[in-house]
């Protein structure tokens, strides 16, 4: 999941380099050569949550900025602006030195442009894939951190994405209705997958692990926030006797719960089921304690994803809250 972040009221400092001057929207229309640039600069714009005509201003300032003062005036320029110094630097990037942060291979339709206008980075290129299910016009998908996705409209105006596991372990499929699609929207879906991919990547790489046993076959595990603004973590586990059963562990309760089938289990219910569940994926504690264990593995969990690039920032934040507990 991506997160909306609160930024301050955005401006230019005042005093100093950066004294506050009148600026306005350019007035000339753009040639159909521009267009790509255009776009990349409002994606640059987008993703320092700036808007066009800010970014604009402030990339002609560090276009005349000393590269001895250019740090400096980098993070000046950020604190003002509520961002981040990577987001001011990747303005002057865009801006001044022709920087493509979204790099597109062939042509199809137009939305790689509104990808890019949205701030979307890392790689397109037309899909040459044989899922009969992904719609014609899709276009492939390599984010920063190497994570592949196919990106699509559907024929009612949604707008899909994909992630193709080559052994079908974890393949999925996100869907925005016609009516909620907004470029916003499309970039908050890549994100989210990018995400779940984050968290599937990170239960691989814990010290405990979890994987399909011989018992109980893994099917998914999560790493969200639920409708109070909580997160939690949780499993999503089966049998042979195709039961599911899923266990959360909420981060700001410390509470794990169970469920099986639907039917929220409690008191030695809920533990014996636990212990089947953790025993099955071959992980298990050494003193049976399973409630603890939950804690570990899903505290183990949150560490690991939460340092991984495609993170969420809450995600950085809470794991970082669990550190200093």
């Amino acid at each position: 999941m991506t997160e909306n972040i609160a930024r301050q009221p955005k401006g230019i400092p005042v005093g100093g380099q950066f004294a506050a001057t009148t600026h306005s929207e350019p007035g000339t229309a753009l040639s159909a050569s521009d267009e790509q640039a255009s776009f990349a600069e409002m994606g640059a714009a987008a993703r320092a949550g700036l808007t066009h005509s800010s970014a604009t201003h402030i990339a002609a300032l560090l276009k005349k900025s000393p590269e001895a003062v250019y740090d400096e005036n980098v993070a000046t320029l950020a604190a003002a602006n509520g961002c981040t110094y990577e987001d001011i630097h990747g303005i002057n990037l865009v801006f001044n030195q022709g920087d493509r942060p979204l790099r597109v291979t062939g042509t199809g339709n137009s939305l790689p442009n509104e990808l890019a206008a949205a701030g979307l980075t890392g790689d397109l290129s037309p899909y040459t894939g044989n899922n009969p299910d992904i719609e014609e016009g899709a276009w492939a998908y390599k984010s920063p951190t190497d994570r592949e996705l196919v990106l699509s409209r559907t024929e009612d105006g949604g707008f899909s994405v994909w992630h193709e596991d080559r052994y079908d372990e974890n393949s999925f499929h996100l869907e925005t209705a016609p009516e909620d699609v907004t470029p916003e929207s499309n970039l908050d879906s890549i994100k989210s997958a990018l995400w779940d991919l984050a968290v599937t990547d990170a239960n691989n790489s814990s010290p405990t692990p979890l994987s399909s046993g011989d018992f109980y076959e893994l099917r998914d595990v999560r790493l969200e926030k639920n409708s109070r603004g909580e997160a939690y973590a949780e499993i999503l586990a089966s049998n042979d006797d195709g039961m599911w059963t899923t266990v959360s562990h909420n981060f700001a309760t410390g509470a794990t719960t169970v469920d099986r089938d639907g039917d929220l289990l409690t008191g030695p219910a809920a533990d014996i089921e636990m212990a089947a569940v953790f025993e099955g994926l071959h992980s298990e504690p050494d003193n049976g304690d399973f409630e603890a264990h939950a804690k570990t593995v899903f505290g183990n969990l949150l560490t690991q994803a939460a340092a991984d690039p495609d993170a969420p920032r809450w995600a950085a934040d809470l794991a970082a809250k669990e550190a200093g507990r």
